[in-house]
């Protein structure tokens, strides 16, 4: 049983697009008549979803964040961080609510810092007591940061491939396949398309201002409990 989970969570994939100015972006969402969508608001598919399966509600899912080798990745919890001084982080959350994370000493941009959140859609499967090894993975790449840094929104729509048509490729460890829409196309409608959403992550240049509420820039999101990262399967 633990073998099978763990060869469809090889199937982790990605849909990835980035927003150039707002005006694409408003444009894109004017042509738009679906009732989610990658671009609404932070919050509003992953409740889309919680009101289509009540099961979902107040379901806590592991979900592992990894980044570029070097970066420290913070939790965010109410009014602050909490340091995890590693670039890998292994979290628990809640589908619904959006969580806020910072990112500092990143490779080539040692003094900036970077504020990704992620918004929970989905729940996985696991056999029952095993649920820690088994997170929702989210990589972030160099790419996505360069990207974010020069004053794009990236958004990156993590999602399970359908095992009958997924195309069969091996990837490194803390690598995920990659699809790469541009701004033209909705990445949660081809998530959609091409199996089931698991996640959204975005990241943009913004940072907190002096005068914002930090409870609000953290989304007021429940605390993120930490886990011990899962321990890798020595078959593989």
């Amino acid at each position: 049983m633990k073998h099978s989970l763990a060869n469809n969570l090889i199937l982790l994939a990605v849909i990835s697009t980035l927003v150039m100015s707002a005006t694409a972006a408003s444009a894109q969402q004017r042509t738009r008549h679906h009732l989610i969508d990658g671009n609404m608001v932070p919050g509003a598919a992953a409740d889309h979803y919680r009101l289509g399966n009540p099961a979902l509600r107040g379901h806590v899912q592991p979900v592992r964040l990894i980044t570029p080798k070097g970066t420290n990745i913070e939790v965010g919890t109410g009014n602050s961080f909490i340091q995890t001084n590693a670039s890998k982080a292994s979290v628990a959350m809640q589908i619904g609510p959006v969580y806020r994370f910072k990112l500092t000493n990143v490779p080539r941009y040692e003094g900036q810092a970077l504020y990704p959140s992620i918004e929970l859609l989905n729940r996985l499967n696991p056999p029952q007591g095993l649920e820690n090894e088994f997170p929702v993975e989210v990589v972030l790449t160099q790419e996505d940061v360069v990207d974010a840094m020069r004053g794009s929104l990236v958004t990156k729509v993590i999602y399970l491939e359908n095992p009958e048509t997924a195309l069969p490729q091996r990837h490194m460890a803390d690598q995920q396949p990659s699809i790469d829409i541009g701004g033209a196309r909705d990445p949660l409608r081809e998530a959609e398309r091409l199996g089931r959403p698991m996640a959204i992550l975005r990241i943009g240049s913004r940072i907190p201002l002096a005068t914002d509420e930090v409870n609000l820039f953290n989304f007021n999101a429940p605390q993120a409990a930490q886990l011990p990262d899962p321990t890798p399967d020595p078959a593989k």
